[in-house]
């Protein structure tokens, strides 16, 4: 049999389509259909063929395709979380996050700063009641999770989980433009590493405390943040060393300590003007309440019996705190004062405090009061903090110092003996007291200048103005370059 029969029997030659294909060449597709006895097979065939040149399957009827041309490639839209591309804005988004009492008092600070600096930003937070007086959009108030402690986090675990879950939700829909989380490591870190982006920056605002345990989490941060902030001016040091932007910013407290005093604490609570008052601040979260508000008053009832004419009062971060320290009180049979919202005008007018481990020491340290740095942990926590804490302190005010300036009581054991022990001397004049006053007054003399919130402020601006070239008009003229002391 000849082609010619086998071409008028068994194939159905469809219409021709001529093409062009990325590499030149002419496309023709040809669909067939032989009839077997076992059935109908349907195949298609692509035949690249050159374009010019003789060829046997009649080349010469189509018409050769245009050449195309060079293709060009065009910068591609910035992308969001999902690849959308980004719609262009005036306003930029700015999202807050606030773990504990603390944070939440310094990004109350900076959102004030920043509505100055970008009265049309958009600024949303997660954190506590102080961000939302400053302005900010709170979408939940999440200082109840405020945890310390390896064990006691282990337990808030599952609720911390729906938490982080949450916030990365949220910032995956509203695309924030600058994500500024404040201390916190253990939740923050996390949300930074997830959320930083080209287009989204992070600026980490108080470093968490590598110093302190684990310095091998230094290169981790810098890898989940674009810029940190940092309190401290051995911090920045610490930073570069491992390849890390960092820049000084001083402390916010001291933008709230520098402001004058309001009404005296002792007319207010109806005391003798010259009662010595004996200052207790057992914390601000609930862990901390259950652990060292037992030990405090027990420690501060011993010290009534030594010296009757003490008069202990206590701060309370909160009203429900407040009332679990008048029913401890109730139960001791101790005459004791409540504050609320008066911490640092208790620190200015008493004679002596214990102090639960935290910024409050450094609040202290500040104000001139002397006191016993006291912490306490479940026996697990102890027990591990001795084994990965690399810091010879754990108060903020003899960290800075770089020695010990006033006693430091770290334990897993209710013994508030040791707590009387420490704090006598430093009630009664003599050299105890004298040298703590000293080592106070260096510590302050330490932390700077006020102003942080409105220098960190400005490290905000200059990473929004990147996409936001209006507002590079806002920046402030560079300092100029002064030679260090000594040289």
């Amino acid at each position: 049999m000849n082609s010619a029969a086998v071409s008028e029997k068994w194939v159905a030659e469809p219409p021709r389509i001529s093409g062009q294909d990325p590499c030149g060449l002419s496309i023709e597709s040809m669909a067939m259909e032989p009839t077997t006895s076992s059935g109908i097979v349907r195949t298609l065939h692509r035949r690249f063929r050159p374009r010019k040149g003789s060829d046997p399957h009649n080349a010469g009827q189509f018409e050769a395709a245009p050449t195309r041309p060079r293709c060009t490639l065009r910068r591609p839209p910035a992308l969001g979380y999902h690849g959308r591309p980004m719609a262009a804005r005036t306003r930029p988004r700015i999202l807050i996050l606030a773990g504990e009492a603390s944070g939440d008092a310094h990004g109350a600070e900076l959102c004030r700063a920043l509505r100055r600096l970008v009265p049309e930003a958009e600024i949303h937070a997660w954190g506590g009641p102080r961000l939302a007086e400053a302005g900010a959009v709170l979408h939940e108030d999440v200082l109840e999770h405020a945890v310390m402690g390896l064990f006691p986090v282990l337990a808030h675990l599952p609720a911390l989980w729906k938490l982080y879950w949450r916030i990365a939700r949220f910032a995956t829909r509203w695309r924030p433009d600058l994500v500024i989380p404040i201390d916190y490591p253990g939740l923050h870190l996390r949300l930074a590493r997830r959320m930083k982006r080209p287009h989204r920056r992070v600026l980490y605002y108080v470093s968490p405390q590598v110093w302190a345990w684990w310095r091998s989490r230094i290169r981790r941060v810098g890898a989940s943040v674009h810029r940190m902030l940092v309190l401290f001016p051995f911090e920045v040091e610490l930073y570069r060393r491992y390849g890390v932007a960092a820049e000084y910013v001083g402390h916010p407290l001291l933008d709230k300590l520098s402001r004058p005093p309001r009404e005296s604490l002792r007319r207010r609570l109806g005391l003798p003007a010259d009662a010595p008052l004996l200052g207790l601040f057992p914390g601000s979260r609930r862990a901390e309440l259950r652990r060292l508000l037992p030990l405090v008053l027990d420690a501060a009832r011993d010290l009534v019996r030594l010296r009757p004419a003490l008069r202990p009062v206590l701060a309370a971060a909160n009203p429900a705190f407040a009332e679990a320290a008048r029913s401890g009180a109730r139960e001791r049979g101790l005459e004791l004062a409540v504050v609320h919202n008066a911490a640092h005008d208790l620190m200015r007018e008493a004679r002596a405090g214990l102090v639960a481990s935290g910024t409050a020491t450094l609040e202290s340290a500040y104000l001139g009061m002397p006191m016993v740095i006291a912490y306490r942990l479940d026996p697990l926590s102890w027990l591990g903090a001795q084994w990965i804490v690399q810091t010879e302190h754990i108060g903020l005010a003899n960290i800075v110092a770089g020695r010990e300036v006033v006693p430091e009581i770290l334990d897993w054991r209710h013994r508030p003996r040791r707590l009387v022990e420490a704090a006598l001397p430093l009630l009664d004049d003599g050299a105890a007291r004298e040298r703590c006053l000293a080592g106070l007054a260096e510590v302050r003399a330490r932390l700077g200048s006020p102003g942080a919130s409105e220098r960190a402020a400005r490290a905000a601006l200059r990473l929004l103005a990147r996409r936001f070239p209006a507002l590079r008009d806002r920046l402030p003229a560079p300092p100029s370059a002064t030679a260090p002391p000594g040289d």
